[in-house]
């Protein structure tokens, strides 16, 4: 059978972002209070674990398949930002099949924009430390506002050119490679720091040691620490405070469905909950590394009824009770 030709991401982009201006340009939405809420939802993909998923089918030798990711602006920065490097993209209905790279970054045409996609503008600009070529990348108003200086010191630590092009340690900033390997420490503000260096320190030329220093968003790191034992990648740690990497791997081609997104799952979870509502959720993975999905056992301490299984997570709301949460 043919395949269908790769899809451009920017027109893709471009009919997602016509089709809701003209959504919200001719309906009129009008909300009604109910009593309650009856049904099933299927949850959207992971923000998080979609661009994850992208970049490392992006760095992998061979053909990848991501099912069910989420489509939005940020998931298709990162593919574009992908695409850029030399990486093959095709839309095939509720799944995208990516040609990887095998390491084997190209230099991008031009500057890479990965609009208000934060994850994308850190975790990409380790990806293109693999290149022997400059790239430059940048994002919108908001994002060239955010932090990248400790990533570009710890990056030029590990062996490639990394600078602000303002000197100011934000967007646009232009690196190229290659990483070698060595020790760094990098700053943990954001745990997007970290996980662009885990993700993309396998495929060094020699090993890696990081030191995290006051790290926040711990359960990002750890659905990074997902995708990196699901590919079967070497490294040692201790906690999540030192990590030793083993350079000179490789990335292989999966077929890797998106668990859905707790956070997104939270709206339907908590109007279900205070409502006389009986709702079936799809697509959570109870397992999955995500911190949003503690709203379960908060609305569970509260009195809602929730039952898990292979079905989904079901919920079924009445009378609840104050609680305290941190």
């Amino acid at each position: 059978m043919k395949r269908p030709p790769s899809i451009n991401a920017d027109k893709v982009c471009a009919h997602w972002r016509l089709w809701m201006g003209v959504a919200f340009q001719h309906v009129r939405l009008k909300v009604q209070k109910t009593p309650k809420l009856q049904g099933s939802i299927e949850i959207p993909g992971s923000k998080s674990h979609t661009i994850r998923a992208l970049v490392i089918a992006s760095l992998a030798e061979g053909r990848s398949e991501i099912l069910s990711p989420l489509i939005s602006a940020d998931a298709m920065a990162c593919l574009r930002a992908c695409q850029a490097l030399g990486a093959k993209v095709q839309v095939e209905g509720g799944k995208w099949v990516v040609e990887g790279t095998g390491g084997q970054i190209q230099a991008p045409d031009n500057v890479i924009d990965v609009g208000n996609s934060g994850t994308t503008l850190r975790l990409v600009t380790g990806m293109a430390c693999h290149g022997l070529q400059y790239t430059v990348l940048t994002g919108d108003d908001q994002t060239r506002r955010r932090l990248m200086g400790p990533l570009l010191v710890a990056l030029k630590n590990l062996g490639a050119e990394a600078f602000s092009t303002r000197g100011n340690g934000l967007a646009p900033v232009v690196v190229r490679g290659k990483l070698k390997g060595g020790r760094t420490q990098i700053e943990g503000m954001t745990s997007q720091f970290l996980s662009s260096l885990l993700i993309n320190m396998p495929l060094a030329e020699g090993d890696a040691e990081i030191q995290p220093l006051h790290l926040q968003e711990k359960p990002y790191v750890e659905m990074t620490l997902w995708w990196l034992n699901n590919q079967g990648i070497l490294y040692e740690h201790e906690g999540l405070d030192y990590f030793k990497i083993k350079g000179g791997q490789r990335y292989r081609s999966f077929r890797e469905r998106i668990p859905g997104d707790f956070s997104s799952a939270t709206f339907p979870l908590c109007a279900a909950a205070m409502s006389e509502s009986d709702v079936l959720l799809k697509g959570l993975d109870m397992e999955d590394s995500q911190g949003d999905k503690k709203v379960i056992s908060y609305l569970e301490e509260m009195g809602a009824r929730i039952q898990i299984s292979k079905e989904g997570v079901r919920v079924q709301g009445g009378r609840l009770r104050g609680l305290e949460l941190d």
